[in-house]
């Protein structure tokens, strides 16, 4: 009787940003966000912006319970009475 043949794969060495949100459970936004807080190491190559395999791995075993969320230029989170002032 033949054992069915398995085949081992290596993993991908590079992924695109939308390969890592999905990898992640998260969004595009999400991971942009971590790319401009330096959280999330980044490989460039030409235009193109990759993630490690390894950093895929390392970003998955964090707990990550603090909210991702963008900061201003001057350091002052984004706040909706600011955007409802200039608004008016």
């Amino acid at each position: 009787m033949d054992s069915p043949r398995t085949e081992l794969h290596a993993p991908r060495l590079l992924y695109s940003r939308r390969e890592v949100a999905y990898q992640l459970s998260t969004s595009l936004r999400n991971i942009a966000y971590r790319i401009a807080a330096g959280t999330l190491r980044i490989q460039r190559q030409g235009g193109r912006v990759l993630i490690s395999h390894q950093e895929l791995i390392r970003q998955s075993r964090l707990d990550d319970s603090t909210p991702v969320v963008p900061e201003r230029a001057a350091g002052k989170p984004f706040a909706v009475e600011d955007r409802m002032k200039k608004a008016a």
